[in-house]
């Protein structure tokens, strides 16, 4: 059952970025984050973040509380799911400065949580993907990468390395419940 709604949720959460990145006019998936669609100057905010980040963000919490038997992926998926509530409370400014308002701040602070914490739970973890082809290693380098990448706003493919972290920690959760 769990496994249904981690499935569910993701399909949920994919469909939902493509179909606002389509009605908002000038992003780019490439280019923007996730965290732009619900940002506070959007006229949909209200929808992005309680119709798409928080049920998608309780659902992963419930995926690490509920579902997940090892610690490590009990922690990915509530990391992952705080980020999505915390970007549902506070929406970030335009642009999701490194640098803001209050709410901006709170919101950095839950990206943070997300992408910092799934790296911790990630090092603590016995992980290797693709029967050991992808080791631990590389999956840390590459995580500490996006993590960088993502948090230059002017870097102009920003996006897409949010999006690439996203799926890595995403495949990580379903591999372990497969």
């Amino acid at each position: 059952m769990i496994f249904y709604l981690l499935i569910f949720s993701i399909a949920y959460l994919i469909a939902g970025i493509v179909y606002e990145g389509a009605k908002k006019s000038l992003y780019s998936h490439i280019r923007h984050t996730i965290s732009e669609l619900g940002e506070i100057t959007y006229t949909r905010s209200a929808w992005v973040s309680w119709g798409l980040f928080f049920p998608v963000g309780v659902s992963f919490l419930l995926v690490g509380f509920l579902g997940a038997k090892q610690e490590s992926i009990q922690g990915i998926a509530m990391c992952l799911g705080a980020g999505y509530v915390v970007a549902t409370l506070f929406p970030c400014d335009e642009g999701s400065p490194m640098e803001g308002s209050w709410r901006q701040v709170i919101h950095n602070v839950g990206g943070a949580i997300e992408y910092i914490g799934s790296l911790y739970f990630v090092a603590k973890s016995d992980i290797s993907l693709f029967n050991g082809y992808v080791a631990k290693d590389l999956l840390l380098y590459g995580i500490i990468l996006c993590i960088i990448l993502i948090s230059l706003p002017t870097l102009k493919i920003r996006g897409l390395f949010q999006r690439i972290l996203e799926a890595f920690l995403l495949f990580i959760v379903v591999s372990a419940f497969m």
